[in-house]
């Protein structure tokens, strides 16, 4: 401590041996503070003292700058979409933010079951959405997806079937090898056979067998069965029962959506097994399997039935075509 006479006021200037960012030498010089308990308010140039609690120890309040409001502690457990906390969470669960929200952190253990609400990134967890899967894009997270029975899904081939079926027109007009087997003499109303094959919209998979059956044990012959990838003809652009199927080079390529290809192949059915009203047969393709690609909004392949050999159809007789399917 040392008197400057120079000081007007003769006040004493104290101050340490060594200047500031100087080595620490000789005895440091004792700091004090005061208590309020209001705190005071300081502008631009005041001197400040540093403030103390009531028991001398250094204050020091989480504060935004310049402001008021102090950030204390939570009194009360942290409940789901919260707005942003301001206060330490202490002796309560803390919290994770959802993007927009805070929600309570619950342990893996506790949120199964659940919708998920708060759950940390912690543990395996898997997610029942058998309806509409979100999709992944390149290098981002995805959740892993479960059955009702808590299996664990995974990529695999699902064996089903697909089928429909097609009245022919009320009438008993003998068909020729080629001939259109449809549910109308009127073009213009024809519509393709539809068969649900694949377990979401624009799916693939195969097309392992086939079987025909017809309510009539001896009004049959061969048939042959097309498959396509959309429908090969647009609205109108097909041909008629008892006509001759005429498949031409965009209903095989591109069909009426554009798909390439769009021709499948076909299913013989040539031998058929008579029951006592009615008769069944067992396809066999021009090769081993029929891939499949389905329209990007739709689960369905197509097909058309077309004569292979000349017989008399039963009056609006019945055909159903049945597909053993392999889902990707």
């Amino acid at each position: 401590m040392a008197f400057n006479p120079r000081l007007s006021s003769g006040g004493l200037v104290v101050g340490g041996p060594a200047a500031d960012d100087a080595a620490a030498s000789g005895n440091p010089v004792p700091v004090g503070g005061v208590y309020n308990s209001t705190l005071p308010t300081y502008t631009a140039g005041d001197r400040t003292q540093l403030q103390s609690d009531t028991r001398g120890g250094v204050a020091v309040y989480l504060k935004q700058q310049n402001g008021t409001a102090t950030y204390g502690f939570l009194s009360t457990a942290f409940g789901d979409a919260g707005a942003f906390p301001n206060a330490l969470a202490v002796g309560a669960y803390n919290g994770v933010f959802s993007g927009s929200a805070w929600d309570s952190m619950r342990r893996v253990a506790n949120a199964t079951d659940s919708t998920g609400t708060g759950i940390a990134a912690a543990g395996i967890l898997a997610q029942y959405d058998d309806t509409s899967p979100s999709a992944v894009t390149e290098n981002q997270f995805g959740n892993l997806r479960m059955g009702a029975d808590r299996v664990l899904l995974v990529r695999s081939e699902i064996n089903t079937a697909a089928a429909t079926e097609l009245t022919r027109t009320a009438d008993a007009n003998a068909y020729a090898i080629g001939d259109q087997i449809a549910s109308t003499t009127v073009a213009g109303d024809v519509t393709p056979l539809q068969l649900t094959v694949a377990r979401k919209t624009g799916g693939t998979g195969r097309v392992s067998g086939a079987q025909l059956m017809l309510d009539s044990a001896t009004a049959f012959g061969a048939i042959r069965l097309h498959l396509f990838n959309t429908t090969p003809f647009t609205a109108g652009g097909f041909q008629a029962d008892n006509s001759a199927l005429a498949l031409t080079y965009t209903a095989l390529k591109t069909g009426s959506a554009g798909a390439n290809p769009n021709y499948l192949g076909f299913i013989d059915f040539e031998t058929f097994t008579a029951q006592s009203a009615s008769a069944t047969s067992r396809g066999s393709a021009g090769q081993t399997d029929l891939n499949f690609t389905c329209a990007a909004a739709s689960q369905v392949i197509f097909g058309l039935l077309e004569a292979r050999a000349v017989f008399t159809p039963a009056n609006a007789g019945k055909f159903n075509v049945t597909l053993d399917i392999v889902q990707d």
